[in-house]
């Protein structure tokens, strides 16, 4: 419900598109998490900032988000991302219910 202004909401989006790419770098080669083998809090950390753009039906803070229109266009094209698959799956994997 707040709004940055247009210059502003720009600005943030293309921070927030930069790393996006960053993390799909480290995500190219098909590894299972971030870091080694398992689990880590480097994981939890990406998938609970992440969470609200791959809209999570696990956490029930996200079903009921009012996701802004310009926003949930992005998130339309993003679903393909390896890191918005990657949260997707954190939350299938590791999500207790």
């Amino acid at each position: 419900l707040m709004d940055l202004g247009v210059e502003q909401g720009l600005e943030s989006r293309e921070i927030l598109i930069q790393q996006l790419d960053w993390l799909d770098t480290l995500l190219d080669d098909g590894r299972d998490y971030l870091q080694g083998n398992t689990f880590t809090r480097i994981d939890l950390s990406v998938a609970s900032l992440l969470a609200a753009l791959v809209e999570v039906s696990a956490h029930p803070t996200y079903v009921s988000l009012q996701i802004p229109p310009r926003l949930a266009l992005d998130l339309t094209h993003w679903q393909t991302r390896p890191v918005i698959q990657f949260v997707a799956r954190m939350y299938h994997r590791h999500r207790s219910e």
